[in-house]
């Protein structure tokens, strides 16, 4: 028996499902029953109804609502049948339709049907926002329940009366964020949830529990079919409907998607097991394929159940969800652990009230640099349910967290938020409002930090992580932080046959020459995605063996918002005539001296000489159009003999090495514009012989 991300984030953690201790009122047939013409027929779709009702399930009372329904084309005014099938309903997220039944028995019959009718009918007022209604049910339903029904229902109403005041409350106040459905087929009549988006091959991963792959195999806790993780891409804006990961991801029970390191390469997903439920991570081969998951012993505890993980951006710090008894705040708290400079993670800390509370905080992720922690939780500043919440790191300590509104959150649950990775302000999350396709569904989500009176439109889906602001007619503006981060991707490829390469990809500091970042692209896939904070110089450098490697510099200023270049790399073979421009040798103006960001570029040139030792290169300097030719001519050679005294500084013996000055007879770019001379003053490295 496996226990799935989904119970464990709902019925598990205490999400305010109804609490069940009695199966009537009973569907008499004597009174169902009104006509011969298709009795037989209705009577067996209650008795199939019945046979799945009774067990108390999110599946087998998906089921059950579906007989209700068709029974209730035979007899619409069956006030029992009503009840079951309205309470059904409320189980399964059908919100809308259980609105419609619940209020048709109350009132016709109030409580004498049940005596929790009215507190049901509450529940299905609170899930389709009508707060007022819900409150005034609320407040009403428990005078007629004897003292059983209200010792079972009194904290549950006290709670859900604070959360319909917050939604009352939160009708008069300005959103924080706004959210679309996906378009396209992503979203099924099944739940799709936990969605991350990976970077590297622009694919968003989830979970569903579609009939796919498991057939007619359910979870026996639930009669859900099992948990399995997906991918989809989109075209145009319009998402696909998903292909299942095969093995060794996806397995016969549960598996879910928790979250993606920034780098692409390492996953987190959640397994169920008897009991509990754990994390596990999974690396990606250099095929593209994932590892078997192996179980992830530091953040997995005994006896408890750890869930929902996620990584900061530079993948440093990561929180995730524990139910573990030691310090807790009550139900499920969020903890967070950090990573040191060796790859070893801290010991996890609670973060502790205002995050955590007596209630549940799950599928949390960080933002804008860590400053703010975006998580779900269901305790009274939701306004049903779960709700997406956001606290603020302040003058050392977490702030009061803050409900990101209505136009996110809603009466039944809304959670499992993921931005995009360097885009602070765009993501993904699940919720169960009115309007969608099955359980959950994914939607994108824009988070607006200050209040906004007059709602902008998400940006157009042309590309996934969409840089332009959308315009924002307001009457107050709306300040809108946006993490200061460069992101450069593409794909490395052979110059001749465009095959994808692996590759190495360094990222080094100019002004320190420090080697911060390393990566390797896939063979048969070539992709890289890396990032790059603003008030830097970096230089990127390719390469791959057998080929020549390739450099780019990237100079950002300290003001640079957020930006994504895309940066196709295609890398020449060793071979005679090959030349690769030196994009990180840097001149003082109109001079040949060399300055010392430029060593690094060098250096990486010379470790080249001790793959090929029979190498013989040209070191040629160029310039643009402006000034008199001789004197181009004198200091492109002069910053070319600068290059040069600088290898054989380093160990690169004088033969191997020759110098050219080619002044501006060599343009690459037009020299009409600035950017084009700026293209045409460069050093180059041409393969003479190997």
């Amino acid at each position: 028996m496996k226990k799935s991300l989904l119970i464990i984030s709902a019925i598990l953690l205490g999400i305010q499902m109804p609490a069940f201790s009695q199966f009537k009122p009973k569907i008499s047939k004597s009174e169902f029953l009104t006509s011969p013409e298709g009795s037989k027929e209705a009577w067996k779709n209650v008795r199939i109804g019945n046979r799945h009702y009774r067990h108390m399930e999110s599946g087998h009372m998906k089921i059950a609502a579906n007989y209700y329904n068709l029974a209730l084309e035979y007899n619409e005014d069956n006030a029992a049948l009503l009840y079951r099938t309205g309470v059904s309903e409320i189980w399964v997220s059908h919100n809308a339709e259980a609105l419609k039944h619940l209020d048709n028995v109350f009132s016709s019959n109030g409580n004498s049907i049940a005596q929790d009718c009215e507190y049901y009918l509450a529940i299905a007022q609170q899930r389709n926002n009508q707060f007022d209604k819900a409150l005034s049910s609320f407040e009403s339903c428990t005078e007629t329940m004897t003292p059983r029904y209200l010792k079972k229902y009194s904290s549950d109403v006290a709670l859900r009366k604070q959360q319909c005041e917050t939604g009352i409350k939160l009708t008069k106040e300005r959103p924080r964020a706004i959210s679309r459905k996906m378009d396209g087929t992503i979203n099924t009549i099944f739940a799709e949830y936990a969605p991350i988006f990976g970077n590297v091959d622009s694919l968003l991963y989830f979970t569903s529990r579609r009939y796919e792959g498991h057939r007619n195999r359910r979870n026996s806790l639930n009669f859900e079919f099992f948990e399995d993780i997906y991918t989809s891409s989109p075209t145009n804006g319009v998402w696909s409907d998903g292909q299942r990961l095969s093995k060794p991801i996806n397995k016969r029970r549960n598996d879910a998607t928790c979250a993606m390191d920034i780098t692409g390469t390492e996953m987190i997903i959640y397994r169920g097991k008897k009991g509990n439920g754990s994390l596990y991570s999974t690396q990606r081969k250099q095929n593209g394929k994932w590892k078997h998951p192996s179980k992830n012993v530091k953040f997995n505890k005994n006896n408890s159940k750890e869930i929902a993980l996620a990584f900061s951006n530079d993948s440093t710090r990561c929180v995730f969800a524990s139910d573990r008894k030691k310090d807790s705040q009550g139900g499920f708290d969020l903890y967070y652990s950090t990573r040191n400079a060796k790859g070893k993670w801290s010991k996890p800390q609670n973060f502790g009230a205002p995050i955590n509370s007596q209630y549940n905080e799950v599928s949390a992720c960080f933002g804008a640099g860590d400053t703010l922690l975006y998580f779900a939780s269901n305790n009274e500043k939701s306004v049903g349910g779960y709700d997406l919440m956001v606290s603020s790191y302040r003058d050392g300590a977490w702030q009061e967290p803050i409900n990101l509104g209505l136009q996110v959150n809603s009466g039944d649950d809304d959670q499992y938020f993921s931005l995009i990775p360097g885009n602070d302000r765009i993501g993904f999350y699940a919720s169960k409002r009115a309007g969608g396709q099955g359980n959950f569904d994914i939607y994108r989500i824009m988070v607006i930090n200050k209040p906004a009176r007059q709602l902008p439109a998400l940006p157009p889906l042309v590309a996934v992580n969409a840089a332009k602001e959308p315009a924002l007619p307001l009457e107050d503006p709306v300040v809108i932080k946006t993490m200061r981060m460069t992101i450069v991707k593409g794909v490395v490829t052979d110059w001749d046959s465009t095959k994808f390469l692996k590759a190495k990809i360094e990222i080094t500091d100019n002004a320190t020459n420090a080697v911060i970042e390393t990566i390797t692209t896939i063979e048969g896939d070539g992709k890289y995605t890396v990032m790059l904070p603003s008030g830097k110089n970096y230089a990127m450098t390719v390469s791959s063996e057998g080929y020549m490697f390739h450099s780019e510099n990237f100079n950002i200023p300290a003001a640079t918002k957020y930006q994504e270049i895309t940066k196709n790399i295609r890398l020449l073979s060793m071979d005679p005539g090959s030349k690769v421009v030196l994009n990180n040798v840097f001149f003082d103006t109109g001079k040949a001296t060399l300055r010392p960001e430029s060593y690094g570029e060098l250096n990486r040139l010379a470790d080249v000489f001790k793959l090929y030792p029979k190498l013989v290169i040209e070191i040629s300097g160029h310039t643009d159009n402006v000034g008199s030719k001789a004197a181009n001519n004198k200091l492109s050679l002069n910053r070319a003999k600068a290059v040069v005294d600088y290898m054989i500084s380093i160990g690169v013996e004088k033969s191997h090495l020759i110098a050219k000055g080619y002044g501006p007879s060599q343009p690459r770019d037009t020299n009409k514009t600035p950017e084009g001379r700026q293209n045409n003053r460069r050093v180059e490295a041409k393969i003479i012989s190997k």
